[in-house]
């Protein structure tokens, strides 16, 4: 029979050989072929039974090509034992390979014994060494994934007896990673039954998670016990039940709802494999009570009840206190959802019995205290039972570490306990103290804690029970402000963030613009972030929500330069504008607040788009502006402000003229009205200076003095855009000296700008655009007096605007392009260097691969001789280099400048090139669609 066999598979290499089409080593019939060989008695030892089996899987590996990883593997494995007495009866290609896995065997053979030293001396450097071996082996059979499970598993390993050694963190992260790696290359089944190993090192971590809260070793928990799951051959639906309970503790400390979901359908797995595991029903119960409290769900409450029953009479006896807490908490759910007295008493009892039957040392008889607490705070009918409730519910604080992650949300049982028994004596004394226990509660309680609204709802029923003996606006006040912060401190994904945000829509709706109007006045990043929060909650509400966002959003953006920030306001602003088509004075007021966000992106990226769609945006608002209204003079303000910069792209007089119209008329209407916003004022003088330096009127600069020193006398003190105001004066002021010579109009300026810079409330965006300014006239004192001290200071300024990152790229550029000329100019030839290098790395943002060719050619135009004055730089600071090596290291340098300075364009085609190579790789259908919308833009630009 072997001989037969061993003939056939022979026969079917020789036919594979003339003819690689055919399907000589593929199919059913050779794989019956091969099965029956290697079953026989003595396979092993019979080395020409295993030459025919490793040719054929050798052939079947070519034949696959990049899905043969798994026969390759198995040719390997076969023919190893052979190579070294017949190296040559074996394909080239596979000798290769047979080789690469005898030095892998090796290096595991060598890492295990340096495992053994380790054992024995407890030496860190001999695990080390046999992490780098295993690592070496690992990498060489990466092309033959399947055989590298066992390496990777093996590493794993390592890193575990690392991390018991050393504690760090990034040693369970390791552990983790390379047995998930392990596991999902094992196709050949290498790994299963080690589940028993995995399983222990989960539930150590899963212990210390438990210590210390963290959630990198819950996650890494996780990870060890699914791979735990994946390679068990017996009691799977055990390991599946861990695995769920895991994930659920997951959920309950993110609220991700994913892992809620994830949770379910693992556990429900679990059950049906086996439907008498204790354990898997209980943790199937547990996250059914979660989903139903969470979508609200009373038929999901019932399934929770049932499987929680069931669990009751399948769990061992130590684990009856836990399946009878999660029993009375969904028949709490229950109760909650579709209120019966009945179920709540029966939910009351179980609770009882779970605590009754739980050991009064266990670290789970606090739980069991706490659940029942609150629900008898919710059943208590008279002043004992509510006294009752707030008596076991201290108990539970008492009990539990401050520390403790639970800590903050035991404490908000108290609140509600007291609030109950407030209710049912009415003692004013008791509602004190339970106000005090909340804002306690709340002073401790994390800001990114997924308990955080359960605590402010204790709070906030506290507050709202003092209604009729307190202030009612107040009291109300306090509480809308409280939901406020809640909702700005969750994660959108939280299971009650829907509901938080209902409840403020309404509140916040009627405060928004006068909000946002003291903020502009008077900032107050609190209370940004308040409006914020609730134009959020109330987008769902109203779509004057939206616009309320887009605006909070946009001014959030100015303070801080988050671009995420304008992306949202843009956003919310263009889903308000689809939504008031129909309501004029709101769909204006959207068009305004998306309109100035626009600008404010096309100042940020340069994108032309972005302009032209704010201009079109602010043209349809002040046309539909009733005539010499106070909307009408706000709305041609920021009109003409849109052309001014539109004609500063284009150089376009006439656009030019058209904005000073718009903003003539705008200051024109707020003087007749007798109340002139200094903000328009301010850009208007923007727009005359513009005509100034294209019209060289000596007229312009007196009058642009006169309307920013007016812009400024027009502003409060608290005027948050007092500094702007004073920048633009100080920048006329550097204009009449330009006109006029007088140095006293220069020192004047740069005093301006020195108390701009030391302003409060001068933000990092503006106070970069201000020392660039300050910069510029520190440069003009400089070549007038040529003071040392002020070409220093000039340096010093420019440095700073390029260290500044909420500035736009091409501000950076500018500005260090303008530090090397200075620096050249003086013959500083190491600062200018340094300055030139700082540009040429701004360039790839300057014209980033986002932009269409034409910005980005645009953005680079002004910097075509940034290149060869860098290198000019350079060959100077060579020229008088004494060290011939530092000679050639600078002249190396200014060639690499001026490659880098002059490849921008071609390496974002390059990039862009290589990353829709990957994207051909992994989806050709999207990136053939990709190509056809890149090329439908092309047309269009």
């Amino acid at each position: 029979m072997s001989r037969q066999l061993i003939d056939a598979l022979l026969a079917r290499v020789a036919r594979w050989e003339r003819d690689p089409a055919s399907d000589a080593v593929l199919g059913p019939a050779v794989d019956d072929e091969l099965e029956r060989l290697t079953a026989l008695p003595g396979f092993p030892q019979d080395l020409e039974a295993r030459y025919a089996v490793g040719l054929v899987l050798w052939c079947r590996c070519v034949a696959l090509g990049p899905d043969g990883e798994f026969a390759l593997s198995k040719a390997v494995d076969m023919l190893a034992p052979i190579a070294p007495q017949l190296p040559y009866a074996l394909p080239e290609e596979l000798r290769h390979w047979v080789r690469i896995r005898e030095q892998a065997v090796a290096e595991s053979v060598e890492a295990m014994q340096e495992v053994d030293r380790y054992y024995e001396s407890r030496n860190l450097e001999a695990l080390d060494r046999a992490i780098t071996l295993l690592t070496n082996a690992a990498h060489r059979l990466d092309d033959t994934r399947p055989a590298t499970a066992t390496f990777l598993f093996d590493l794993g390993n390592l890193f575990w007896i690392r991390y018991q050694h050393t504690g760090l963190p990034i040693d369970l992260f390791i552990t983790a990673d390379a047995i998930s790696k392990a596991t999902a290359a094992d196709e050949s089944g290498y790994l299963l039954g080690r589940d028993g190993l995995l399983h222990d090192q989960a539930s150590q971590v899963y212990t210390a998670w438990e210590r210390d809260g963290s959630l990198e070793n819950l996650q890494a928990a996780v990870d060890l016990q699914r791979c735990a799951f994946r390679l068990a051959t017996t009691d799977r639906p055990s390991q599946a039940a861990f695995l769920a309970y895991l994930v659920q503790m997951g959920y309950e400390r993110t609220g991700r709802r994913e892992l809620l979901d994830d949770a379910i359908a693992t556990a429900r797995w679990a059950v049906a494999q086996e439907p008498a595991n204790g354990s898997a029903l209980l943790n199937l119960a547990h996250a059914l009570t979660h989903r139903a409290r969470a979508d609200q769900d009373t038929a999901v409450a019932h399934e929770a009840v049932d499987h929680a029953r069931r669990a009751v009479g399948a769990v061992p006896a130590a684990d009856r206190g836990r399946a009878l807490q999660i029993l009375g908490n969904a028949q709490r759910v229950v109760h909650t959802l579709a209120p019966e007295p009945a179920v709540l008493a029966e939910a009351v009892q179980t609770l009882r019995q779970a605590v009754a039957e739980t050991d009064p040392e266990d670290p789970d008889h606090v739980r069991r205290l706490m659940a029942l607490a609150d629900a008898l705070r919710v059943a208590a009918s008279d002043e004992s039972e509510a006294a009752e409730a707030v008596a076991l519910a201290r108990r539970v604080v008492a009990a539990t570490a401050p520390s403790a992650p639970e800590f903050h949300v035991r404490r908000a049982v108290v609140v509600t306990a007291l609030v109950k028994q407030h209710e049912l004596t009415r003692d004013a004394a008791v509602l004190a103290e339970a106000i005090s226990e909340g804002r306690a509660a709340l002073e401790v309680t994390p800001s990114d804690s997924v308990e955080l609204p359960s605590v402010v709802r204790a709070v906030v029923r506290a507050l709202g029970s003092g209604r009729v003996t307190a202030d009612r606006s107040a009291v109300l006040q306090e509480a809308v402000d409280l939901v406020r912060d809640c909702i700005g401190r969750i994660a959108p994904s939280h299971p009650e963030a829907d509901a938080l945000a209902g409840d403020l829509a309404a509140l916040e709706a009627d405060h928004a613009d006068a909000q946002l109007l003291r903020y502009v006045e008077t900032p107050d990043d609190a209370a940004l972030d308040r409006i914020i929060a609730s134009a959020e909650a109330g987008t769902a509400a109203t779509s004057t929500a939206l616009t309320t966002l887009c605006e909070a959003l946009r001014l959030r953006f100015e303070a801080y330069s988050e671009v995420t920030d304008l992306d949202r306001s843009i956003e919310a602003g263009l889903r308000a504008i689809d939504e008031l088509t129909d309501q004029p004075e709101p769909l204006s007021r959207a068009q305004v607040a998306v309109g100035f966000s626009l600008r404010l992106r096309y100042e940020r990226t340069g994108h032309l788009a972005s302009l032209d769609d704010a201009i079109e945006l602010l043209r349809r608002s002040a046309a539909a502006a009733e005539p010499g209204s106070a909307f009408l003079a706000a709305r041609l303000n920021m009109l003409g402000n849109a052309r001014w910069e539109r004609s500063m792209r284009d150089q376009d007089a006439g656009l030019l003229e058209s904005a000073i119209a718009d903003l003539r008329r705008s200051v024109e209407l707020g003087t007749a009205a007798g109340t002139v916003d200094p903000g328009h004022l301010s850009n208007l003088a923007l727009a005359v200076r513009t005509q100034y330096e294209t019209t060289h009127e000596p007229a312009l600069v007196d009058e642009l003095v006169e309307i920013l020193q007016r812009a400024v006398r027009e502003s409060r003190p608290d005027n948050n855009r007092l500094p702007v105001f004073r920048s633009n004066l100080a920048i006329a002021l550097t204009d009449r000296y330009g006109r006029d010579g007088d140095l006293a109009d220069l020192d004047a300026a740069i005093a301006v700008h020195h108390e701009v810079l030391a302003a409060p409330t001068a933000g990092p965006a503006f106070r970069a655009g201000s020392r660039t300014n300050l910069a510029h006239s520190l440069v003009q004192r400089y070549r007038r007096t040529g003071d040392h001290e002020t070409l220093t200071s000039a340096f010093a300024e420019y440095r700073a605007i390029v260290g500044e990152t909420s500035h736009p790229p091409i501000g950076r550029c500018q500005a260090a392009f303008a530090w090397g000329a200075l620096a050249a100019e003086v013959q500083d030839w190491a600062e200018a260097l340094e300055a030139y290098a700082a540009a040429i790395a701004q360039l790839p943002l300057v014209a980033p691969r986002s932009l269409d060719r034409a910005d980005q050619e645009h953005g680079l135009r002004q910097f075509t001789a940034l290149g060869p004055d860098a290198a000019a730089a350079a060959l100077q600071l060579a020229d008088a280099a004494s060290d011939p090596a530092v000679a050639g290291e600078l002249r190396a340098r200014a060639v690499e400048l001026l490659d880098q300075s002059r490849g921008i364009l071609l390496t974002h085609q390059l990039e862009a090139r290589s990353d829709l190579t990957r994207l051909r790789t992994h989806n050709p259908t999207l990136a053939s669609r990709f190509e056809q919308l890149l090329a439908l833009r092309n047309q269009v630009t």
